[in-house]
């Protein structure tokens, strides 16, 4: 089983030097480095707090639950908006999309299929049955 081990670290090493990952790497720095991407985060995290605090009141205001939730919605779509974010969600999605297809390969083959002519999934055909499991 070590080889397997080696042979894993081999892959991840190589991984790490595709550019998806890179871009990832690149855009989780920008947004840590994005003041005000940062501000707006822990605005929301504040707000989610004042919900969870409203809602596990014995007697709950509707209005303020309804409130903070629009609050929340807002800050939410301003945080979803941020050009770091936007970039980061981009190469969030390349990155996994080479971890998943990776992951349904050897899915594949742990249950008996030929490593050589084994198919890498381009997303969900809809078919379960074919699936290596959700990203």
């Amino acid at each position: 089983m070590e080889e397997i081990y080696l042979k894993t670290r081999e892959l991840c090493r190589l991984m790490q030097n595709e550019e998806c990952f890179k871009k990832f790497i690149e855009a989780k720095l920008a947004n840590d480095n994005d003041e005000a991407l940062q501000t707006d985060i822990g605005e929301f995290n504040l707000i989610r707090l004042s919900l969870d605090n409203e809602l596990n009141k014995e007697e709950k205001d509707q209005e303020k639950i309804k409130s903070i939730n629009e609050d929340m919605r807002k800050i939410y779509s301003k945080i979803m908006a941020n050009e770091s974010m936007l970039k980061y969600q981009e190469s969030k999605k390349e990155l996994d999309a080479l971890v998943n297809n990776v992951y349904s390969m050897i899915l594949a083959c742990a249950g008996g299929a030929d490593p050589d002519t084994v198919e890498i999934s381009e997303g969900c055909s809809g078919n379960c049955s074919s699936c290596g499991g959700c990203h």
